[in-house]
């Protein structure tokens, strides 16, 4: 218990020092103590451990000095077995413990007799929402502005938003102290999903140096001619807010959440569980707000989110426990027997990449036999980067036209890009029975699943083929703005900035028999307005999981990685990509200056639907196009690389040594003349002597 306590008041340099000391009969083993005054209501915090004596100090600033008693306002102790006390001002009575404690709070006077009591004000006022694809995110920015003796930064106001009988709050962040002493205060507010969109703004904490407080409700903003009200923009991805419980059993789980019924398509749940293992799964029920899976697999662990099969717009994903089963023994009398240790499998090699990655510049690192590049670097190996310009989707069509400035010539543009869908072709053993070129007046643009924010836009489209089931091609183009991490199937797949990726969503189509398969046929082009250049095309197969196409004139290159599976009636299948330059055109689609390539991705038969998701970026190489063997050049441009100097003046250096020894073994055969002696003569000489 407390045996004694004082107060002291100490003036150094015109400013009061107030000292707060408390004696205890036996150390504690924490003690928490909030020292506040008559106007000062937020006061001093301190928090003390393992002592007898405590001694809570502070200064008073001379500009925030105003005549007012200072008191213990809060008072928490716990001893070393673990008693507890607390004591609260104006609540606690009849706490023994505390009897000691001073009757009389310390009153401290100020040398200026100048006292403001004049409150603070709130200058402008803004709102607007933070565009996030889960959450209803409000920012309101706020001026706070007092002419004497200034704004308080250690009181930090409050904002709050009123919808449907609820409050939902955040404390303000400092932005920014003015030159006339106003301070730029933020607030961050999550309003939940389902309240009535329009939201009703206060603002309260809001003190001076001199402790004057005052709060803005709604009508007091209205009054000073300040925003009071905002209306937010929905969600619609669909967002998991909460989920029952896979502990106990797998048999069933209820996801509660927001726009489960979207208004084209259907949702699934895409479930990785024991951290390795992955699958989609229907659901029984579906409504706005619920869904529920019924028999899901046994694990230890799950992560699920909710996806929209036709949009492709994915929930947040949200983790959850599972169980495991033991099988107690038979008899709890008798140890059960141990069945024999199994022998471990050995942990098999990581696959290898085909470079370092960049890995000794930081530029990548290979993981599972594929290099992962640290943004800006790009491409197979990540020597290259991504050239960030800018990329706009086509308004009426699904195609991608980039302008890329150059750095070599000074043109500008100097280079062209271009991406589209061309057609889809059904194939047999032997041939293509049905080829459907696309019409590009024909397609559709879908604004329900069109949308732009800070971080991607995205721009679909549908085509409606002229066939029995009328099969409807849904192409989606998104621009990612930010290296962003996305989901396809059971994979995570990176994109980095300025990433085109299409998905491409194919609904049933009446095949001739179950043995054919689709063709859907994709054109990609890079072009340069120099005169003189060199190109180079290659289409590689890193032997995991993707194909890649690289088109290069000088130092720029389209880059396409096309992934190989695809999503096939909801089952994750093989999905093979096809060079189709020599059925298109062969070696007329290349030149010096331009480069082409057609691509088709092959799809295995199907009832239902067919996803596939190839994406394209625009690099800038380290090499240029000159430098690669195989390359085509316009003839004054083509120059040697170092390796082709040497190469060619080793096999000239070998080629002059074959003649002369000819010419040596001509002569020595046919004439005895002096002249053939020493020709002879030198030879054997220079070849380190010999049989003459």
């Amino acid at each position: 218990m407390v045996i004694a306590a004082s107060y002291r008041l100490v003036y150094t340099d015109a400013s009061p020092n107030i000292t707060f000391g408390l004696t205890f009969d036996e150390p504690f083993k924490k003690v928490i103590i909030q020292i506040a005054g008559d106007y000062d209501v937020m006061g001093r915090n301190f928090t003390f451990e393992n002592s007898k004596y405590i001694v809570a100090y502070f200064q008073i600033d001379q500009s925030r000095c105003r005549p007012q008693y200072y008191y213990i306002n809060y008072l928490y102790t716990e001893d070393l077995i673990g008693n507890k006390g607390e004591y609260i001002r104006g609540s606690s009575t009849n706490v023994d413990q505390f009897s000691y404690l001073p009757s009389t709070p310390s009153e401290i006077t100020c040398p200026s007799t100048t006292i403001d009591t004049d409150a603070p004000m709130i200058t402008s006022v803004a709102i607007s929402q933070i565009s996030d694809p889960f959450k209803q995110l409000v920012q309101v920015l706020f001026t706070t502005y007092d002419t004497a003796p200034g704004i308080s930064e250690t009181n930090i106001p409050l904002c709050s938003f009123y919808s449907d009988n609820d409050y939902f709050s955040a404390q303000a962040e400092s932005i920014n102290t003015n030159a006339n002493g106003s301070i730029n205060y933020k607030c961050v507010v999550d309003i939940p999903i389902g309240y009535d969109p329009t939201i009703i703004l206060s603002i309260y904490g809001i003190s001076d140096l001199h402790y004057n407080y005052i709060g803005y409700s709604s009508a007091g903003l209205l009054n000073a001619n300040l925003p009071y009200n905002f209306t937010l923009t929905p969600i619609t991805n669909p967002v998991i807010t909460s989920t029952s419980s896979l502990e106990q059993s797998s048999d069933k789980l209820i996801i509660s959440g927001h726009n489960f019924i979207r208004p084209i398509g259907t949702c699934v749940v895409n479930i990785v569980y024991n951290s390795t293992n992955s699958g989609i799964l229907t659901p029984s029920i579906v409504t706005g707000s619920t869904i529920v899976l019924l028999n899901i697999p046994s694990a230890v662990n799950y992560t699920i989110s909710v996806r929209d099969t036709t949009s492709l717009v994915l929930s947040n994903s949200v983790f959850l426990k599972g169980h495991i089963t033991i099988i107690p023994s038979e008899s709890s009398e008798t140890p059960p027997t141990l069945s024999p240790t199994p022998t471990s499998t050995p942990t098999p090699e990581p696959v290898k990449c085909k470079s370092d990655c960049g890995a000794s510049i930081g530029s990548g690192k290979c993981v599972n036999g594929v290099c992962v590049c640290n943004p800006p670097y790009n491409g197979l190996d990540c020597s290259s980067k991504t050239d960030n310009s800018t990329i706009i989707p086509d308004p009426v069509k699904p195609s991608v036209n980039v302008t890329i400035p150059g750095t070599s010539s000074g043109q500008t543009p100097e280079f062209t890009s271009f991406i589209y869908v061309y057609g889809l072709r059904e194939i047999d053993d032997t041939s293509v029975i049905n080829d459907f070129v696309f019409n590009n007046d024909k397609w559709i643009l879908v604004k329900e699943g069109s949308s732009s924010n800070e971080q991607v836009t995205t721009v679909q489209y549908k085509y409606l083929l002229d066939n029995s089931y009328n099969t409807t091609i849904v192409s989606t183009v998104q621009v990612f703005a930010q290296a962003t991490n996305i989901t396809f199937g059971n994979q995570q797949l990176f994109m980095n900035p300025s990433t085109i990726k299409f998905t491409f969503n194919i609904t049933s189509y009446p095949f001739a028999k179950s043995t054919n398969f689709l063709q859907l046929v994709m054109n990609a082009a890079l072009q340069s307005t120099e005169k003189t250049a060199c190109s180079f095309k290659e289409f590689v197969d890193d032997q995991s999981n993707s194909q890649y196409l690289k088109l290069q004139i000088e130092d720029r290159s389209l880059f396409g990685r096309f992934i190989k599976f695809g999503m096939i009636d909801g089952r994750e299948q093989v999905v093979t990509n096809t060079q189709l330059d020599n059925f298109y055109g062969g070696k007329e689609l290349s030149t010096s200056t331009s480069d082409q390539s057609y691509i088709g991705l092959n799809i295995p038969y199907y009832t239902k639907y067919a996803l596939l998701d190839p994406d394209f970026s625009i690099l800038i190489e380290q090499s240029h196009a000159k430098n690669i063997v195989n390359s085509i050049c316009t003839n004054s441009k083509r120059s040697l690389s170092n390796g082709q100097i040497a190469g060619i003046v080793v096999g000239g250096v070998i080629f002059v040594c074959v003649v002369v020894s000819a010419v040596i073994y001509g002569l020595s055969e046919t004439a005895r003349s002096n002249f053939a002696v020493k020709l002879r003569k030198m030879a054997i000489s220079n070849n380190g002597g010999g049989p003459q």
